[in-house]
């Protein structure tokens, strides 16, 4: 939307459209916005998007896998990153947070504490269903 805006703005007088700006706040506003789930704010998990270097769209999912598996979604994120994850590939989130549960039950299936954080809840491991 803002390239459509600024194309426009680089056009020569006279062939501008006054009224493309408005008409594209008003579908951001009017239809865009009603679609969106949540609007983004910059809190510790969307700023570890940018730390993480992987895509916005993996936010919900791995703050959900996060929740499924007592995990910190930051911490999935940073691994997905770490993975190279590109966009398309949200079906590696889950793979990911089982990965990194079956990380901290460790082999022997004992619960091995990670770094402390309050999103964190101290549950007994359990054998995770791939």
């Amino acid at each position: 939307m803002e390239k459509l805006c600024a194309k426009n703005s680089q056009l020569k007088p006279g062939k501008q459209l006054p009224e493309v700006p408005y008409k594209l706040t008003d579908a951001a506003e009017y239809v865009i916005a009603p679609m969106m789930p949540y609007q983004p704010i910059p809190d510790r998990d969307a700023i570890t998007i940018g730390y993480a270097g992987v895509y916005s769209t993996f936010l919900l999912h791995a703050r959900k896998a996060a929740e499924r598996y007592q995990l910190d979604p930051r911490d999935i994120l940073v691994e997905l990153g770490r993975r190279k994850a590109v966009a398309g590939q949200e079906d590696w989130i889950l793979d990911v947070a089982q990965d990194l549960a079956e990380a901290r039950c460790g082999a022997n299936g004992s619960h091995q504490s990670v770094a402390e954080s309050p999103q964190r809840k101290e549950v007994p491991c359990q054998k995770l269903n791939r």
